[in-house]
């Protein structure tokens, strides 16, 4: 650990200890000369930042030795080696020898049994099981057996400590000032102590001086400490602190607007309310100011336009958490579960729940100025930019609240309109405000209408395309399709001689070799499918061959088309940290990609989102020269891509998992839900004849061998029309899908919650 900073990489290494194998660790300390450094060794579950699902690990250490460079490491040795010489007095035959390791072994599990023993001995027993000279397994240990199966059992039962991330406090020492902030150019060193202005003596002590530093912080002669407090809480409650800048209150830091008062507040927040930020909170609130109307007299505007004396109510911007929930609670969908594990953006929890990522941050709460969690925020920026309006009309999150809120009202249009306005607002329309949703509704309804017959005749002008182009192509497939049933008659169908497959009928093995999967998490196999819940997965042992080019093909039902990047087939290598996948609406939503590490074999196919319901069968396919194409139900998926080189996997250091992206465990952000009927690994790519053969169970004609079989006239008429056809299915979606009258509400509800006023208090 390098100056109090744990982490693993290359400067900071980190060694996890996996195989309870003893054996000398080495960590070379020239790159560190002149630094802080010491040593750590904790469990899975107590380190301070790679934190390890294992709650029950455990490590062991017997000698530890600092070498000065030159000098020789010291090497690992069967220290119980000794212990055979001992018992040896020049045996004369094999025999003889074999009785004195068999009289040292005996003697090693007597003294364990008794509860003695010295490490000699244990390392001997540790030996003699590892390498089968001892029985280990439950089967040969018929006696042991029951006290073993209970002793399981106990151990079960004991609960895991709960943990408590702490400092140690132990030797500490001051620390120089960093010339201009650089760590390589030492200064004077500044003694441990609290802020000049109220004591620059510093601390006596050994220890880090935290205790000192709390109880400066609190001592009756410091008014900084209560200021800070009492003036972020006024901050939260008026949109703005006694002092603005509520994270300086130095030299540099605005000024009090009204000092007395904040010395006011200060003093009876510690005198009598107890350091109670409840009764602080209930003080302040209670006040004339604090129940002012936020509409400004004359005189007011005129005097003081920044309301720096507060003579009414400032008008603010909900907080982007508040938004969310107020989205969330207008629409009926805020859960009022509390203490729920952190949850994605598009869960009903409140926001207070949403987890936070640093490099993948929600991003409706980001529009909205949700601070970057890089550093305190006292103060959050408020900004006004054209993203947040877009939001508020475009975004997904938002349209489904306004639908919702839409279908929370039926009845009458004035009844519906004031209890949409009452739920989104807290209050009902005026008389203006009622007229102009009436005649909201009236154009809405006349605007649907037009959409709708503007649809009408878009779909109208395609199957007029598409009839002409079947009368191209007709003659031409029955043609091609004749000829291949001729060919199928005399001769076999071709095996495609895929490496694993798996059928899940009753378990998850590999019918051809020997993956046979493992079951993590809850996943389980049920009517013929891999059932997967989000909370588990399979995983395979080693493949005992070298993957590049390749092919992976699984038949699958998709349970929630909400769900978000998770892994339905994967090959990766045996951490999890290279990996090529099928993956379901990571960057696009309902879409499905090839997803890489760090996306390096990564792009978006630009394929149709999941809107169906039934069994799809899906292949993802790798050819030699970095070409990546997609498959869906036998037709190519979107576009195919072309990458420097294809990813190339080693013999016996690499497996597959199904229902995980990549990893080695179930990890939250990585599962995905849904059944697998089947799956199968190529070492090779398919063509696009062998997937169209294997989505349908029999060969057959596919499009681009029809159109490459036609005159050449009528083909280009042909790409002429399919270009027709594309243009005009762009133009029909860019209309919007038609939900009747259920879009007129949806459309006034929306425009209800773009009103500045349900995202502002006054």
């Amino acid at each position: 650990v390098v100056r109090d900073y744990p982490r693993n990489g290359t400067i900071y290494p980190v060694t996890e200890l996996k195989d309870g194998a003893w054996r000398w660790q080495k960590y070379d300390l020239a790159y560190w000369k002149g630094e802080d450094v010491h040593i750590e060794l904790t469990t899975a579950m107590d380190a301070p930042l790679l934190v390890k699902d294992n709650p029950r690990s455990w490590f062991g250490i017997r000698e530890a030795r600092l070498v000065a460079k030159g000098q020789d490491a010291p090497v690992a040795a069967r220290e119980f080696a000794g212990l055979f010489f001992n018992a040896m007095d020049q045996p004369a035959s094999l025999e003889q020898l074999a009785e004195a390791y068999a009289k040292t072994i005996a003697a090693a599990i007597t003294s364990w049994r008794d509860g003695g023993g010295d490490a000699s001995q244990a390392l001997l027993l540790d030996a003699c099981l590892s390498e089968g000279f001892l029985p280990n397994r439950l089967e040969e240990l018929v006696a042991a057996r029951p006290l073993i199966l209970a002793y399981r059992e106990s151990e079960a039962k004991v609960p895991v400590a709960r943990r408590v991330p702490a400092l140690a406090e132990w030797q500490a020492h001051d620390q120089a000032l960093f010339t201009r902030g650089d760590h390589k150019k030492p200064a004077e060193v500044i003694p441990r102590r609290f802020l000049e202005a109220i004591d620059p003596k510093p601390y006596q002590t050994n220890l880090s001086g935290r205790l000192e530093l709390a109880n400066d912080l609190l001592r009756p002669d410091n008014p900084f400490t209560r200021r800070v407090i009492v003036n972020r809480v006024w901050h939260h409650l008026f949109d703005r602190g006694l002092v603005a800048s509520p994270d300086n209150f130095g030299r540099l830091g605005d000024s009090p607007t009204h000092p007395e008062l904040l010395d006011y507040l200060a003093t009876h927040f510690v005198t009598e309310d107890g350091w109670s930020l409840k009764r602080l909170i209930r003080r302040i609130v209670l006040t004339d100011a604090w129940q002012r109307s936020s509409e400004p007299s004359a005189a007011a505007r005129e005097k003081d336009p920044q309301n720096l004396w507060l003579s009414h109510r400032n008008v603010h911007r909900l907080e982007a958490e508040a938004i969310r929930d107020a989205l969330l609670t207008v629409s009926g969908q805020l859960s009022p579960d509390h203490f729920v594990a952190p949850s994605p953006g598009s869960s009903p929890y409140r926001s207070v729940y949403v987890e936070v990522i640093r490099n993948r941050l929600d991003p409706f709460l980001a529009t909205f100025d949700a601070p970057v969690p890089f550093g305190a925020k006292g103060r959050r920026d408020v900004t006004n930019v054209p993203a947040q309006s877009l939001a508020l009309m475009n975004d997904r999150f938002v349209i489904g609240a306004a639908e919702r809120l839409a279908a929370r009202f039926p009845g009458d249009e004035p009844s519906r309109i004031a209890s949409m306005w009452r739920a989104a607002l807290g209050r009902l329309p005026d008389g203006e405000e009622r007229r102009e949703s009436l005649e909201f509704v009236t154009q809405s309804r006349t605007r649907e209408m037009e959409l709708a017959a503007r649809r009408s005749r878009i779909d109208g002008q395609i199957a007029g395309l598409e009839v002409a182009q079947e009368a191209r192509l007709a003659p031409v497939r029955a043609r091609l399709e004749a000829e291949l049933k001729d060919r199928q008659s005399t001769a076999a169908t071709p095996d495609l001689h895929p490496v694993a497959e798996w059928s899940f009928e009753g378990n998850l093995n590999d019918s051809i070799g020997n993956l046979h999967g493992t079951a993590l998490g809850t996943a389980r196999v049920e009517a013929g499918a891999l059932v997967l819940d989000g909370e588990s997965c399979v995983v395979t042992p080693p493949l005992g061959r070298s993957l590049a080019a390749k092919t992976l093909e699984v038949t699958i039902e998709l349970d929630d088309r909400g769900q978000h990047a998770g892994g339905v087939m994967t090959v990766q290598d045996s951490a999890g940290a290279r990996f090529d996948s099928l993956v379901y609406a990571e960057r696009r939503p309902g879409e499905w990609m090839a997803g890489s590490n760090n996306f390096q074999r990564t792009d978006d196919f630009g394929g149709a989102p999941e809107t169906g319901t039934g069994p799809i069968h899906l292949a993802i396919v790798y050819s030699p020269d970095g070409t990546i194409q997609g498959y869906r139900n036998g037709g190519p998926y979107g576009r195919s891509y072309r990458k420097a080189a294809v990813a190339e996997f080693a013999a016996n250091g690499s497996q597959v998992v199904f229902g995980l992206r990549h990893g080695t465990k179930v990890t939250r952000g990585r599962m995905w839900k849904g059944k697998i009927l089947e799956a199968r690994l190529y070492d090779r790519a398919l063509t696009s004849e062998e997937i169209a053969s294997v989505a349908t169970g029999q060969p057959r004609i596919t499009p681009e061998q029809v159109l490459a079989a036609l005159d050449p006239a009528v083909r280009e008429a042909c790409l002429a029309a399919r270009t027709e056809m594309d243009r005009l299915r762009e133009e029909g979606a860019g209309l919007g899908e038609s939900l009747g009258e259920a879009q007129t509400w949806n459309d006034l509800a929306q425009s209800i919650l773009n009103l500045k006023e349900f995202i502002h208090l006054r």
